[in-house]
């Protein structure tokens, strides 16, 4: 059985600490003083009420991975007052703790990021299966990985992906762009602000969740003929609206939930029992 600390570990090595965003906070954030006794892992997005439920529900999750850090701010008290505290020291009357990922899986060769291009390339064949996919892709902002095997070069936040096919440089319209993200994220609608004069795309620039930041520090919107990200504020779009820069929002869990089953696949291939949570869903609905 695997302990948590054994967990931790596995995922700290798959996705390294390192690699996260100076302002996040990811690896081990929450360690119960006792045990499930089970090591089953169950990933998720976000820590709700819904998964604390599923969790209380199956006795077989003894630990839970989860994107969002449930712990994100400094704590200067610990109550039932919050709900996010709540959720946690129901899991620590289970013995369930909590590993998180965030910025880490945004930013590996193979991670969310790289994920969302080869849908946009509609390469996730490819993707899905490990193989070579030959896509045109590089970081935003480049990681630091020279304390870190050969496996992570190339990490780094965001990625912008110059569209290709059969090897040479090609442009496709936005509309085609929207569809293949439609198809590849399950979803039904997505956001678009637009230049009604930008007939095609050649370049596009990724980030997964909340883009806004990235595109500001690597001047994205100078390098890209479009943005694509979950979600953006009110006078961000705008800015890029003046600028004359397209932007697709997919909401923000919507950019990341959809890499889970390729993060299970790599947790199962280093050795852990895991399912992919039922009760994780976006906040947001289209009604």
């Amino acid at each position: 059985m695997k302990s948590l600390r054994q967990v931790s570990d596995i995922v700290q090595k798959l996705f390294p600490p390192s690699l996260a965003g100076s302002w996040d906070n990811v690896g081990l954030l929450w360690e119960p003083g006792h045990s499930r006794g089970v090591d089953q892992v169950l990933l998720c997005i976000d820590l709700t009420t819904s998964v604390v439920n599923e969790v209380c529900a199956n006795k077989s999750i003894g630990h839970v991975v989860a994107y969002h850090p449930p712990i994100f701010r400094g704590l200067k008290r610990f109550n039932n007052d919050d709900a996010q505290q709540k959720l946690l020291m129901r899991l620590a009357s289970l013995g369930v703790g909590v590993v998180c990922v965030h910025t880490s899986a945004d930013a590996i060769p193979g991670g969310v990021n790289d994920w969302l291009a080869h849908v946009i390339a509609q390469k996730i064949d490819a993707f899905r299966a490990g193989e070579p996919s030959h896509l045109h892709t590089k970081c935003l902002e480049e990681a630091d990985t020279t304390k870190l095997d050969s496996s992570f070069d190339g990490a780094g936040a965001g990625r912008l992906l110059t569209l290709q096919e059969n090897g040479a440089n090609t442009r496709l319209p936005l509309s085609e762009i929207c569809k293949r993200l439609k198809t590849g994220l399950g979803l039904s609608h997505l956001q678009m602000s637009s230049d009604e004069s930008m007939k095609d795309c050649r370049t596009v620039a990724i980030c997964a969740g909340s883009g806004g930041s990235l595109f500001e520090s690597s001047k994205a919107f100078d390098k890209a003929d479009l943005l694509v990200t979950g979600e953006l504020s009110h006078h961000e779009c705008l800015r890029y609206q003046e600028k004359k820069v397209p932007v697709i929002l997919t909401g923000h869990s919507n950019s990341e939930r959809g890499y889970l089953p390729f993060m299970k696949v790599m947790l199962e291939k280093a050795g852990l029992v895991v399912q992919v949570s039922e009760a994780d869903k976006d906040p947001l609905k289209i009604v």
